[in-house]
């Protein structure tokens, strides 16, 4: 059996810029988010970034909150106090991410939020102080049987607090060639959704060129 360890944030000091990417319900085991994170080039051609992988349930299963994650997102901006941090959160991960966000001791110069199809019931979907920039994409329209997790969790959707909402149907095939699917998280990165003007890494990177998080 194959499983996807956590790879955390280091402390040293001298990055410009930290995306932290949060799976969702058992990527520990599916690994789709660490896939996504090491498919995705940097943002910003020559940006001096640092990439970490958790999982939602990386403090204990159901934990929720992710709090290891805070923890050494805490200490990396102590190190770094001028890096830019951005977070990505997948299903239980997008939720998580926002809780990490919400639950921060130290605030970066700027923070980036993209949430994926979130879930979360126990967690406030709510856009939490000191986020910069919420990028939210959710899908619509899906029906399959992997489909249940978002369904009994909880899914967010549309957000009216994020600053750009894009979505995706279900009932259509994304660039790929297959039917956008919440277990299938590369194509709302890399995919023109509807609501948007360009890729979601795109976005990202725009957001982070704004905000002077430049190589």
């Amino acid at each position: 059996m194959i499983v996807y360890p956590q790879r955390p944030l280091p402390e040293e000091a001298g990055a410009r810029c930290a995306t932290i990417f949060i799976g969702g319900f058992g990527d520990w085991l599916t690994g789709r988010f660490s896939r996504v994170m090491d498919e995705l080039p940097p943002w910003l051609p020559g940006l001096d970034e640092v990439r970490a992988y958790y999982h939602w349930d990386g403090d204990g299963f159901f934990a929720d909150r992710c709090l290891t994650v805070r923890d050494e997102v805490d200490a990396f901006v102590e190190a770094n106090p001028e890096a830019v941090l951005v977070f990505c959160g997948h299903s239980y991960g997008g939720s998580a991410a926002m809780y990490v966000v919400r639950h921060l001791q130290r605030r970066p110069v700027r923070l980036i939020l993209a949430t994926i199809d979130a879930v979360g019931r126990r967690q406030d979907p709510c856009r939490a102080p000191g986020v910069d920039v919420w990028f939210n994409a959710y899908l619509k329209e899906s029906d399959t049987a992997l489909d249940w997790i978002p369904k009994i969790g909880g899914r967010w959707g549309m957000r009216p607090d994020a600053d750009r909402n894009m979505v995706a149907s279900g009932r259509r095939f994304d660039s790929r060639g297959r039917r956008y699917g919440h277990h299938r998280p590369a194509p709302f990165f890399l995919d023109t959704l509807e609501g948007a003007d360009v890729p979601l890494a795109r976005m990202i990177g725009h957001a982070l060129g704004r905000g002077g998080a430049l190589p």
